[in-house]
């Protein structure tokens, strides 16, 4: 049986009180769907540099492969049980944010995802799908009430740290938002060198 717990986030603002309405970023961190957490030092840094330009920052818990989340019968193995619940939690993180605009002093017009690795892929995931897709972990677990199921979110822009698109491809559509990519030609972690971001370029400009 799975138990609902709650996920938490922290949240990095400027220091100034206004003005309101501030663009808004949701971190992500890596760690391959199995390890890491919101307190990733160099999350915690990219968000406090964006803070001083500026931006409200939220750095957000999601569910690894050691909590087994539930995830549709399509998603058979661990890691992609993961990923299925680590995109679900990022776009309710996104739709609490929206919810509670005033409160968090932002723009609900003006979210972007920014992730690295594992978290990378995520935000990628996120940020291109429809409202429909990766909206709850399965017909069988409906959505609580409090995840604001069905509420309208935007994503103007996607930061991909070292992160791949290949698990779903079709999701860069002519209506993706924005996407910058870093990767590494070393990297053999995720992909092989820069093939996940050559793939990444050549499906936005396809569309």
């Amino acid at each position: 049986p799975h138990e609902l717990h709650p996920l938490l986030m922290d949240v990095i603002r400027p220091d100034e009180e206004t003005p309101k309405e501030r663009p808004a970023v949701i971190l992500l961190h890596g760690g391959g769907f199995a390890s890491g957490s919101k307190e990733d030092e160099n999350h915690v840094a990219i968000a406090q540099d964006l803070a001083r330009r500026g931006y409200v920052c939220f750095l957000v818990q999601y569910r690894l492969t050691e909590e087994y989340p539930p995830a549709p019968v399509s998603y058979a193995d661990p890691v992609s049980r993961a990923f299925h619940a680590a995109v679900v939690d990022a776009k309710t993180a996104l739709r609490h944010v929206t919810v509670n605009a005033e409160a968090y002093g932002i723009d609900p017009l003006q979210t972007a995802f920014l992730g690295d690795s594992a978290g990378a892929i995520a935000a990628l995931a996120a940020g291109l799908s429809p409202p429909e897709r990766f909206a709850d972990d399965g017909p069988d677990y409906p959505v609580p009430a409090e995840n604001n199921p069905g509420v309208e979110t935007h994503t103007v822009a996607i930061v991909n740290l070292w992160g791949s698109g290949d698990y779903f491809p079709e999701l860069f559509t002519p209506e993706a938002p924005p996407i910058m990519t870093v990767h590494g030609a070393l990297d053999f972690t995720v992909g092989v060198s820069l093939e996940p971001a050559l793939n990444i370029d050549a499906w936005c400009r396809e569309n």
